[in-house]
C-alpha cells in the first residue's frame, strides 16, 4: 500500500480531565419547572427539598451543591444556583405559611425552619424577693 493510500488518523482532541459534566439546558429546564410547580399554595403541593429535586434529576445532592458553588461558573452554573436559591426561599415561605396554618406538621415545621436561621429561643428572668426577719433577744446585764 502506497503512502498516500494510508488512511490518516486524526489524533484525539484532549479532555479536560475528569467525568463530563451532567449539567445540561435540559437538567436546568428541568429544575426550574420543579420549583415553579412547588411555588404554589394548591391544596396538596409539595414542599419543595433538594433532595426532591436531586431524585427528578438523578444527581446526588452534593453535586447540585457543588454546581451552585462554583467560584467561575458557568451560565448553567449561575441558573442553577439561581433556582436553588428560590427553591430554599420556596421551602422556608411554605414552612411557615402553611405551618400557620396547621398543615405541617408544627415539630417537623419548626425542625425545618432552623435550616432557614429560624430559631426558638425563650428567656426566663427569675426575680424573687426573700424577706428574712433576725430575732433577738435582749441581754439583762
Amino acid at each position: 500500500m502506497a503512502e498516500q493510500d494510508k488512511p490518516t488518523t486524526q489524533p484525539k482532541p484532549k479532555h479536560a480531565g475528569g467525568r463530563p459534566t451532567k449539567l445540561t439546558r435540559e437538567l436546568v429546564d428541568k429544575a426550574a419547572a420543579y420549583v415553579l410547580e412547588t411555588d404554589n399554595f394548591y391544596p396538596g403541593s409539595l414542599l419543595p427539598t433538594v433532595e426532591r429535586l436531586s431524585l427528578i434529576l438523578n444527581v446526588d445532592p452534593d453535586t447540585l451543591y457543588d454546581w451552585s458553588s462554583k467560584e467561575d461558573p458557568t451560565p448553567l452554573q449561575q441558573e442553577i444556583s439561581e433556582i436553588l436559591k428560590r427553591l430554599k426561599r420556596t421551602q422556608a415561605d411554605k414552612l411557615v405559611q402553611l405551618g400557620l396554618a396547621g398543615k405541617y406538621n408544627p415539630v417537623i415545621t419548626k425542625l425545618m425552619l432552623t435550616k432557614h436561621d429560624y430559631s426558638d429561643k425563650s428567656t426566663v428572668e427569675e426575680k424573687s424577693e426573700q424577706t428574712v426577719t433576725v430575732i433577738t433577744r435582749a441581754h439583762d446585764d
